[in-house]
């Protein structure tokens, strides 16, 4: 199984983010966590819905956190491919807003990705594309969290309540400090 040290290697070093990408605060109540899915053979419509419900319900009790299924994950489009597809078409997605007459919706820094069948014991996986070891802006980054704490920590992530390096302490729960 490849570790979340492995899968970060498989991406960009650095995010092409821009300021308006870094100025999440401005756009709390209108950004959501995309959830894409690269389980194989893809899940069907019951269990992505059940995936949403499951991470939004840690949050909210009425099941109205901040994470949304991305149209891709409704789609089957990345079942059995790379995190890097994944991660290519998030900025596309994030991006395709900033154009068009409606801002987007789509967090620009921060989304989860269901990346085993048994989510409830192996977790997802979370990547953040400013995580920012140290003062090195734009670092793209890795994490593997529990189902119930994947909306939570990107809302943390916003307002500076937890760090990146936290994240990585807290995988420990999930196989190690590298699952």
């Amino acid at each position: 199984m490849i570790s979340t040290r492995e899968l970060e290697k498989t991406l960009p070093r650095k995010a092409p983010n821009t300021e308006r990408h870094r100025a999440v605060l401005d756009g709390l109540t209108r950004y959501k966590y995309q959830i894409y899915s690269t389980v194989s053979p893809a899940l069907d419509g019951k269990a992505l819905e059940r995936l949403e419900r499951d991470i939004n319900s840690a949050v909210e009790p009425a099941g109205t956190g901040s994470s949304v299924l991305s149209p891709a994950a409704r789609s089957g489009e990345h079942a059995g491919r790379p995190l890097r597809d994944v991660y290519e078409h998030h900025l596309r997605a994030r991006d395709a807003g900033e154009n068009a007459d409606e801002e987007s919706t789509v967090h620009p820094l921060y989304f989860l990705v269901a990346d085993r069948a048994d989510r409830k014991r192996e977790g997802l996986l979370a990547v953040h594309l400013d995580c920012g070891y140290g003062e090195e802006d734009d670092r793209v980054g890795v994490g593997r969290c529990g189902v119930d704490w994947a909306d939570s920590w990107g809302a943390n992530f916003d307002i500076a309540n937890m760090d990146w390096m936290e994240l990585k302490e807290e995988q420990d729960i999930w196989g190690g400090d590298d699952p």
